[in-house]
């Protein structure tokens, strides 16, 4: 995590907890004089913490977008693209592809046990190992 926070740090984005209705549990705002990265304070667990802030960072650095404006599909569909840009490098930063190959070598081959090694959520396991398979 300090890791993560030491990074935003270095991007000069400001990281801080913020009361979100579920389901929302994270936000990057760039407004052009500041960036913000907000996680919701509800977040219980240091895998959701670590999942939901490698992904807000991983807006920052690809995908940029205002994610709360859905007029039609096509925007849905925009929106749906970037989201899926912040993952991909979210999945890169916290659970790169020879990392999990190693972690499988040497017998963390389930779901929960691969989550758990790398300290993060299920969902953001599964959709590591998706990636990294090619689906």
């Amino acid at each position: 995590m300090e890791r993560m926070i030491e990074l935003a740090r270095s991007e000069h984005i400001i990281v801080e907890p913020a009361d979100f209705p579920y389901p929302l549990r994270g936000i990057y705002i760039d407004d052009g004089k500041m960036k913000l990265i907000g996680i919701a304070k509800d977040i219980d667990t240091l895998a959701e913490r670590r999942s939901v802030l490698a992904e807000e960072l991983g807006h920052h650095f690809t995908s940029v977008g205002n994610a709360t404006i859905c007029h039609c599909y096509a925007d849905r569909i925009s929106i749906d693209k970037t989201e899926h840009k912040a993952m991909v490098w979210a999945c890169h930063y916290l659970v790169p592809e020879h990392d999990l190959d190693k972690a499988v070598q040497i017998g963390h081959v389930s779901l929960s046990d691969l989550a758990e090694y790398f300290t993060v959520t299920e969902r953001f396991m599964a959709f590591c190992i998706k990636l990294y398979k090619g689906d």
